[in-house]
């Protein structure tokens, strides 16, 4: 065992009962089941603060509660090995709350996950030139539709069909209502502060049921602090499993990448982003496959 597995455990962590309270995560009867092998588990980071101590607490409990339902023996190396860590998350519905960096760390100071293991027991930098692929921007879709209230489905839907769909910076999306959607020809276009976005196929739908459902006034909801929007909306989806982390960014850079997938013109790409320079898409060129050049010479060779 390490210094940190011999500490004493703080008190806050010994008083934390999870059957209590108006949402209570297991019944008494599980809890006392559970609970000597949760608080044993958790010996290595009882060194952190009680904000962060809590998220292992909660983590290892649905965990435990998990094993126990199935008839595992309750001790952390049974636990907390890899096998069973991922089974467990593997049970884990989509839009759950998500535990895998906690039960990960927890298992590498156990020493049953080798510390080198590539497996996610932390929280990375996101790279904000970075698209969603296809099956995180289903799974960003997903969450939207399944939220509890009117307000946040509509809302989360608007902020994925502006900046996914039509590339909408978040100065543009503040204001974007839906008397912006119109047409040039048979294409669907979204005019924007300066300039006017060509809104992607793939998406026109979603945003067209965004403005029927607020025809009138923001097309991402009516609030004082604008800026707060986004930070709200993040909030709704956070830690949630297999769904992930929304970026206004992100999505802009989904709709930048998937318009230079297509082999859209670079000055069609720079007009519809409202961009002033061909050096504002270097960020994004390398999420973005170059073609393979074919010539009929041999390069070894005189021409």
């Amino acid at each position: 065992m390490t210094r940190e597995k011999n500490q004493v455990p703080p008190a806050s962590a010994v008083r934390y009962n999870p059957a209590l309270g108006p949402h209570p995560l297991v019944t008494p009867a599980v809890w006392r089941v559970i609970g000597p092998v949760v608080l044993e588990s958790l010996a290595p980071v009882w060194h952190l603060s009680p904000i962060t101590l809590r998220r292992f607490q909660v983590a290892m409990v649905r965990f435990a509660a998990w094993a126990n339902s199935l008839g595992y023996l309750l001790s952390p190396q049974t636990l907390l090995a890899p096998a069973m860590v991922q089974a467990y998350l593997a049970s884990v519905a989509t839009g759950a709350p998500d535990d895998e960096p906690q039960l990960w760390r927890l298992s590498k100071s156990w020493g049953l996950t080798p510390q080198d293991a590539s497996v996610r027991d932390g929280v990375a930098r996101p790279d904000y030139r970075a698209p969603y692929s296809d099956y995180e921007l289903e799974m960003l879709l997903l969450a939207g539709r399944n939220q509890s209230t009117a307000h946040r489905r509509v809302t989360l839907l608007a902020i994925i069909a502006l900046g996914a769909g039509c590339g909408i910076t978040r100065r543009a999306a503040r204001d974007a209502q839906a008397s912006h959607l119109h047409q040039h020809g048979t294409s669907a276009f979204f005019r924007a502060s300066s300039y006017c976005a060509f809104v992607r196929p793939e998406l026109s739908e979603l945003l067209s049921e965004v403005c029927a459902e607020r025809p009138v006034g923001r097309l991402r909801g009516q609030m004082e602090n604008e800026a707060g929007i986004t930070i709200g909306a993040s909030e709704w989806l956070k830690l949630q499993h297999g769904v992930p982390v929304l970026s206004v960014d992100r999505l802009r850079a989904t709709y930048v990448c998937a318009l230079l997938n297509q082999g859209v013109a670079v000055l069609d790409v720079m007009a519809w982003c409202g961009l002033s320079g061909a050096e504002s898409l270097d960020g994004y060129l390398a999420h973005v496959p170059r073609p393979t050049l074919m010539c009929p010479f041999d390069t070894g060779g005189p021409l």
